[in-house]
């Protein structure tokens, strides 16, 4: 069992995040183990500097909606351009991880999009976080160059990637993430009209899971101030 209906996510259209439409094939199908996290990597160019985009995930981590840790999948290679689901290992399959976070390793990956799927598919299912998101909030990013839906004209929307290393490799900025499955979907709508799309991520130097959760912050989010021309 998938998402049903369409499910709005965030991402850029023109110089400013918006709400567009997210693919609904991006989105893993019912797993009956937990919850199911699909993570895209980018695609680069034959003749880009960079020109690997995949990498290695080091796992998953599930949180339920107190932020209590439920579970986590196993390490993963993402090829280039390439999708994996990473299944959260959970004592009850049902509980839905309401918080996700994602830990890269020494292999750097270049996220295009990271795709949330509960078991029971509650209130139309998880998320979706895109890369686009990274690039707005000062992550070090890429073109992802890989199609995740349509943009608000009806042309092809590609979103960024966003590069997550623990080596730190020409200057990425972080290891892992967090985020709240459901404020990249179903509550897209209130992150963007409430200014939170930057704090409803969190990003970590430190690997492994991140014992803390999104909240709105003080102080504004670092400017981007570094992109891969690719």
């Amino acid at each position: 069992m998938s998402v049903k209906g369409a499910l709005n996510t965030l991402g850029a259209f023109g110089s400013a995040l918006t709400i567009i439409g997210f693919g609904q094939s991006n989105i893993p199908t019912y797993e009956p183990a937990g919850t199911s996290v699909r993570i895209k990597a980018g695609r680069s160019t034959v003749d880009a500097e960079e020109n690997d985009l995949g990498g290695q995930i080091g796992a998953v981590y599930g949180y339920n909606g107190d932020n209590e840790f439920i579970g986590q999948s196993t390490n993963a290679l993402v090829r280039e351009a390439d999708e994996i689901d990473f299944i959260i290992d959970q004592d009850s399959p049902a509980e839905q991880a309401v918080y996700v976070s994602v830990s890269a390793r020494n292999d750097a990956i270049c996220a295009s999009w990271i795709a949330v799927e509960y078991r029971d598919a509650s209130s139309g299912g998880g998320g979706a976080w895109t890369g686009d998101v990274g690039r707005h909030c000062g992550q070090r990013w890429a073109w992802g160059r890989e199609v995740a839906g349509k943009n608000p004209d009806g042309t092809d929307w590609e979103p960024a990637c966003t590069w997550l290393d623990a080596n730190f490799t020409n200057n990425t900025l972080s290891t892992s993430m967090k985020f709240k499955a459901s404020d990249y979907g179903d509550l897209a709508n209130q992150t963007l009209a409430e200014g939170r799309e930057c704090d409803a991520t969190i990003f970590a130097r430190e690997g492994g899971p991140i014992a803390g959760k999104p909240q709105k912050r003080d102080l504004p989010p670092r400017p981007q101030s570094i992109a891969d021309e690719l």
